[in-house]
């Protein structure tokens, strides 16, 4: 299946009543950055920490071709994600530092091909 882009943006969506089940007046002001600002197509990556809660989010990356990341538990499958990272999914500790780990290699990745272009 080929990948579709998305353009998804603020308007569309409060005409849609896709608004997180809040009214608009209730919207926190400073929280205006994280809500569905506009934003052009799909995620280049998506980091899935539990693949049986999200499992509908990680079919769908792979019908869109979006590549994931999961971390994997003994009651998980690792087929399922391009990238399987053995980890124990339920304990805090585990996942952050895990998500830690993958912020520092991405910042790291970024300021080094803003360097080196």
């Amino acid at each position: 299946m080929t990948r579709r882009y998305w353009n998804i943006n603020l308007e569309e969506m409060m005409e849609a009543g896709v608004h997180f089940g809040h009214g608009t007046r209730k919207w926190n002001p400073r929280m205006a950055p994280y809500i569905s600002a506009k934003r052009k197509g799909l995620p280049d990556i998506v980091i899935i920490v539990d693949q049986h809660e999200e499992y509908t989010a990680l079919r769908e990356c792979i019908t869109l071709g979006i590549p994931t990341i999961c971390l994997i538990d003994t009651n998980c499958d690792p087929d399922l994600g391009d990238i399987s990272i053995p980890a124990n999914d339920d304990a805090i500790a585990s996942i952050r530092l895990i998500l830690n780990k993958l912020v520092f290699a991405i910042c790291e990745g970024r300021s080094s091909y803003i360097i080196n272009p």
